[in-house]
């Protein structure tokens, strides 16, 4: 194999575990959107939009991770100013489960994936299988 063969299967292999990261990245975006509505924070319409074009972009993995980064990065821009607007401000909370997702820690993801409301929205994202309910639900 030649040496741009090999530097291009290592760019391909980092893409594809950023992308893996930003998909927990989203999953825990997406409950704490879900935790601000449900506080009755006032959230701006283009949260919501960012939140569904990037879970389309991570699902389809036609994006670079930078492409979906920029758009997770102006979606946690707005929860944070939301958050921060709130008496009781949860962000830091939030803030230091985004910190454990980007580490290089496995152990810190699934401690991460171990939280209902972020496991939830993962498997929403399309990465961990199809949610199924009823009779249907494994």
């Amino acid at each position: 194999m030649s040496t741009s063969q090999e530097s291009s299967n290592e760019e391909l292999v980092t893409q594809t575990a950023l992308l893996k990261k930003y998909a927990v990245r989203w999953a825990i975006l997406a409950a704490w959107y879900d935790d601000l509505a449900r506080r009755k924070a006032t959230l701006p319409e283009r949260c919501a939009s960012g939140l569904s074009e990037s879970r389309i972009k991570i699902a389809s993995g036609c994006f670079s991770a930078c492409n979906v980064g920029c758009v997770l990065s102006d979606v946690e821009g707005d929860l944070v100013s939301a958050d921060a607007s709130m008496d009781e401000s949860k962000a830091n909370t939030w803030i230091d489960l985004l910190g454990k997702v980007m580490s290089d820690s496995d152990s810190d993801i699934e401690y991460v994936l171990g939280l209902a409301p972020v496991k939830f929205r993962l498997s929403e994202c399309g990465l961990m299988g199809s949610c199924a309910c009823g009779d249907s639900k494994k």
